[in-house]
């Protein structure tokens, strides 16, 4: 019999869609879906949104795994370089990891955000848009870090989208 567990509500205000969308996720039925991969990039996701070191503890009862495979995973996490542990024995991410988690997330909000705007979108007949903070980019970030960080998207489309909104924000501020 296969036992499986109740996610917990997500806090208020937390950008972790991982188990608002667990009973839709395909891999359920995927012979091939590694658990053990899936909870390690749940495990970086969770400290990415928390930007502050966690305890195994925390981290444990938050992705919901044992202590043991929770210091699996972290330990793991931490000989490859992903994570650090602080003095006090608590893990955070490595600096210039924040590369894998963003690109994860988009994809999560993605596909679950898409589907309700396309809705919205027929049901008013307007154009309804998508966007997303991160807060680790609240001090500014230069166009090469952004392209360092997701690998897929060229300097082209980076510039293109920062004069459309000079744009847009200059003719808000005219009018």
């Amino acid at each position: 019999m296969l036992k499986t567990k109740t996610a917990r509500p997500a806090k208020a205000g937390s950008p972790n869609l991982a188990k608002a969308e667990t009973a839709t996720e395909p891999r359920a039925g995927d012979q091939y879906f590694s658990r053990a991969v899936g909870k390690a990039l749940e495990v970086l996701e969770f400290l990415q949104a928390e930007l502050k070191p966690m305890s195994m503890n925390d981290i444990a009862q938050r992705i919901q795994l044992s202590k043991t495979s929770a210091f699996r995973i972290l330990r793991t996490l931490e000989t490859l370089g992903c994570v650090v542990v602080d003095g006090r024995g608590q893990y955070i991410l490595a600096p210039g990891i924040h590369a894998v988690t963003p690109t994860q997330w988009l994809g999560k909000l993605h596909r679950v955000g898409v589907p309700y705007l396309e809705a919205l979108s027929r049901e008013l007949a307007e154009t309804s848009t998508l966007a997303a903070l991160f807060e680790n980019l609240k001090d500014g970030a230069s166009i090469d870090q952004f392209l360092e960080w997701f690998p897929g998207v060229t300097r082209a489309q980076v510039e293109a989208l920062l004069d459309y909104e000079l744009t847009s924000l200059t003719n808000i501020a005219l009018t």
